[in-house]
């Protein structure tokens, strides 16, 4: 967009530097990121620019997307590299204490957060909140976005923490807009005119552009300001007709030909729309005004304004539908040559080449798996239709393993079931389903059914030693499968509380080809570190998790979540030598790890084992739902000594079999809980968003189903809570303890 000086505007964000945050929410074409340049432009401290993507769904896209920018913009990025690390699903404390401390080196600096509309990851947009909270003196963020961030601002709002600027303040005046006409139409109107101009588009920037550059070849100005009326969608349809109209013949197909693409370069232009002088093309669009937005500052990457880019796509399929279809396979071809897959695959879905997107997402997802940017993997897959999606086996098995690495447990097993019990599934992909529904075992508080799956999983292999399975994410080669099974199982026995079985198994998964597999190695040693540190071997406790983490730290994978298992059996070793401080510190750094993608089951042994230190750890509360066996016995057990976690942990160890009722105390407030058992964990999921002002459309594009999925177990929690709307069910499950403020 065109810019223009905007003294008034300029002035109004130098003065909200006073406070921690601003926001900027207006319509598309408003002259948000044009402002905002303009600002930065003028700024004495350092600035650092993040320009949102959808890509940045992904959490761990997104922090990595932070720390290039960071490394571009202030030396002090490079010390805080290492606090940096793995993310998974959420913004982790750890991520979010990172950044602080990256923010107070810096010193005195402005982060322009511009796209915020793409984030609908609500679990990011709680941690950025969060920070924003937490800003350190010095430290201002500008949050650019054509709609309100699903945020809660009413806080911030009384604490006078945010300045905002709306539409109606972005609206050019009358001087703004003379001064916008005349310098992309080169054309002086009256000041009825531009009085004219400025009452009927009211002060929309784009609007105002787009008349200015139809006055570039207009006879008659003021006969076109005359009729120059209407609504928004009318004007910009009238204008985006009269714009394109003015190019020649071959101009008009080159812009139709890239409309179809998101993003642009001089290569990537002159491949899909065989234009040798692309470069050329996209430095005269951008001269002229034509919508075109600089994605970087060396001016390699361009996108269209997005209204614009939706305008010349309507105009394009209506012309000929098969350009766009041409230019979207080519544009794949051409990122897959170059490694990129996500953009790859996202053009052939919106080309409907559904088997070719779904042989990509198969062939190429292990290279996303290791790199951590799962939420992408998620969101391609779930794009694709359920009636191509449901009927692909493997793809069914790629989704369950992904949502199980996320920590959707539920949608995990809902996926593996599937394919287990589906009359045309291969032996193979029936295995590979088996034995990652053993691997939920750290999910929940049920071993005896994950090992129930790794023993049927481990008889299926032995009964079938010539069995073909498929090929997805390179975990699924039989080797591989015998060893998920095998640590699964063992797993499960040590939760279960059966430390002798537990023992066997997991030294039987160390031995097995597949543990040769950096990360499985690293659980299986970590699991077996854990257990004889459960039980008091200290010494070979400390040997197999230092193991763990050496194996770790030589495939630079420190921060992965299958370490987490090795940090609690460090710091039950050094609890069992009086060690407090680095039992503290390490069941710390475990924790984070296994909350990184919510495994409750492996939650509840930490929060078992963080009860004996002292003082305790006072921030953290216990995980939802029931502890696995082995973590509901040591609480017992550490209960009898006279330590005590929170109240109300004791009624699940009371009922819990092989523990000593008599000596748990009962939380008198926490009445009926067999309220809580009887919600399933997406029941106890969806109950905590309630109190929110989430509709059930919301909702569903939150957990990837459909809004009558939700509709169902929200119906669910009603019959359970026994009430009949939701404003009641907050307040039942509140007087339950089911929601705590």
């Amino acid at each position: 967009m065109h810019a223009v000086s905007r003294p008034r505007l300029l002035r109004e964000l130098d003065r909200a530097l006073t406070r921690p945050v601003t926001l900027v929410v207006a319509q598309a074409g408003s002259g948000k990121s044009v402002l905002l340049t303009q600002w930065v432009r003028t700024l004495s401290i350092p600035a650092v620019w993040l320009d949102i993507a959808p890509a940045d769904n992904d959490a761990e896209y997104f922090a990595r997307h932070v720390m290039r920018k960071f490394r571009a913009s202030t030396p002090a990025a490079t010390r805080h590299s290492g606090a940096l690390g793995f993310t998974g699903p959420v913004l982790g404390p750890q991520l979010l204490d990172g950044f602080l401390g990256l923010l107070r080196d810096t010193g005195p600096c402005v982060v322009v957060v511009d796209d915020l509309h793409h984030i609908r990851d609500f679990t990011i947009l709680d941690s950025l909140q969060d920070l924003l909270r937490r800003l350190p003196r010095g430290a201002h963020v500008v949050l650019s976005s054509r709609l309100d961030p699903p945020m809660a601002w009413g806080r911030d709002r009384l604490e006078d923490r945010v300045d905002e600027l709306r539409t109606q303040d972005l609206a050019l005046n009358y001087e703004e807009s003379a001064a916008l006409v005349e310098a992309v139409s080169g054309v002086t109107l009256t000041e009825e005119s531009v009085a004219a101009l400025v009452d009927r588009a009211e002060g929309w920037a784009a609007g105002i552009q787009l008349a200015a550059m139809t006055l570039r070849h207009h006879p008659d100005p003021a006969a076109f300001v005359r009729q120059f009326s209407g609504s928004h969608r009318l004007v910009a349809d009238y204008l985006s007709d009269q714009v394109v109209s003015s190019f020649s013949e071959e101009s008009r197909n080159l812009l139709f030909a890239m409309a179809a693409l998101d993003r642009m370069s001089s290569d990537l232009v002159a491949h899909v729309c065989k234009a040798p002088g692309a470069r050329t093309a996209l430095a005269e669009l951008e001269q002229a005004s034509m919508f075109l937005v600089p994605l970087d500052g060396n001016q390699e990457w361009f996108r269209f304004h997005h209204l614009f880019r939706d305008l010349l796509r309507f105009q394009a399929r209506a012309r000929d539908p098969h350009v766009e279809v041409r230019v979207l396979r080519r544009a794949a071809k051409w990122h897959l040559r170059r490694g990129d897959w996500a953009p790859a695959v996202h053009y052939l879905l919106r080309a409907e080449e559904w088997d070719r997107a779904i042989e990509i997402i198969l062939a190429r997802g292990a290279e996303v798996f290791e790199r951590g940017e799962l939420a992408q993997v998620i969101a391609v897959i779930t794009s694709i239709p359920p009636t191509v999606r449901d009927p692909n086996l493997d793809l069914s098995i790629l989704l369950g393993i992904v949502s199980e690495v996320m920590g959707d447990a539920v949608r995990a097993e809902d996926d593996l079931r599937r394919v287990a019990a589906a009359n045309d599934a291969t032996i193979g992909q029936r295995v590979a389903a088996e034995a990652f529904l053993a691997a939920l075992v750290q999910w929940h508080s049920n071993p005896e059914s994950s090992l129930a799956w790794a023993e049927q999983t481990l008889a299926s292999l032995d009964a079938n030693e010539d069995v073909v399975t498929p090929d997805i994410l390179r975990l699924t080669d039989k080797h591989s499968l015998r060893t998920v099974a095998t640590l699964s199982g063992g797993r499960a026995h040590f939760l279960a509380g059966d430390f002798d079985r537990a023992r066997t198994w997991l030294e039987a998964a160390l031995a097995t080809r597949g543990a040769a597999y950096s990360l499985w190695r690293i659980g299986a040693l970590g699991s077996l570190a854990l257990l004889e540190g459960w039980v008091g071997r200290s010494g070979r406790a400390r040997d197999l998790a230092v193991e763990a983490l050496e194996v770790a730290r030589a495939v630079s994978a420190e921060d992965h979540p299958s370490t987490a298992e090795a940090h609690l059996a460090l710091a039950l070793a050094a609890l069992e030598h009086g060690e407090q401080e680095s039992a503290a510190e390490a069941i710390e750094t475990g924790w984070g790890r296994a909350e990184a993608n919510a495994r409750v089951g492996l939650s509840w042994v930490f929060y078992a084992a963080s009860l004996a230190l002292v003082p305790p750890l006072t921030d953290r509360r216990p995980p939802s739902g029931r502890p696995p066996p082995v973590a509901a016995e040591r609480i017992s057990a550490l209960q009898r000594r006279g330590v005590h976690g929170h109240d109300w942990v004791s009624v699940h160890v009371e009922e819990m079999p092989g523990t000593s009722a008599q000596t748990c105390r009962v939380n008198p407030s926490a009445r009926l809980e067999i309220a809580y058992d009887r919600l399933t964990d997406r029941e106890l999921e969806i109950l905590a968003y309630l109190p929110t002002r989430m509709t059930s459309s919301e909702l569903a594009a939150r957990w990837h189903v459909s809004t009558n999925t939700i509709k169902t177990h929200i119906g669910h929690i009603y019959q359970k809570l026994g009430v009949s709307s939701r404003s009641s069910a907050v307040t039942r499950a509140t007087e339950l303890g089911l929601l705590r403020w």
